[in-house]
């Protein structure tokens, strides 16, 4: 089961990575993949993702709720 997880997990990271290559700025694929790397308890990774994404497309209020619930 482990495996099959883990596969989607990869699955599922690399659509929301190739969704943001697509467009950087569809900040509900972001909070997606902030998503995913919570559930992987990737907290320093789910956060730089944010941060970098505030600070590429300026504050969005789903984004900064988020940062806001990690501190």
């Amino acid at each position: 089961r482990y495996a099959m997880g883990e596969a989607h997990f990869r699955a599922a990271e690399k659509a929301f990575i190739e969704s943001l290559q697509i467009k950087p700025d569809f900040e509900e694929s972001a909070l997606a993949l902030y998503d995913l790397y919570s559930a992987r308890a990737e907290k320093k990774r789910a956060l730089k993702l944010l941060e970098s994404f505030q600070d590429q497309f300026g504050p969005r209020k789903s984004v900064a709720y988020q940062l806001g619930q990690y501190y």
